[in-house]
């Protein structure tokens, strides 16, 4: 019982939460449109936004190419590095 309290008052706490995402190497999407299409917030769980599951979602995105993403746990950090496709440009 002490194990699922535990886990329980783990989950409400800020340390199991997304506190900051930064968003890179984006020049023409916006970082909106981006976060929108990975469905990613702050303060949602960062066990459910697991960085490979987060990229999976970039296809969807107009003129992003891909995306590698980190996250630091630690410090409640999502950093999601963006490569636009080379002839949406200006």
């Amino acid at each position: 019982m002490a194990i699922v309290a535990g886990i329980y008052v783990f989950d409400q706490s800020q340390y199991s939460r997304i506190r900051e995402i930064r968003i890179e190497g984006n020049h023409v999407v916006s970082e909106m449109e981006i976060r929108e299409a990975m469905g990613i917030n702050e303060g949602d769980r960062m066990i459910l936004k697991l960085p490979f599951l987060v990229d999976r979602k970039t296809s969807s995105i107009p003129g992003v190419d891909n995306t590698s993403s980190k996250m630091y746990y630690t410090q409640g950090i999502l950093t999601i590095n963006v490569t636009e496709d080379a002839g949406d440009r200006v």
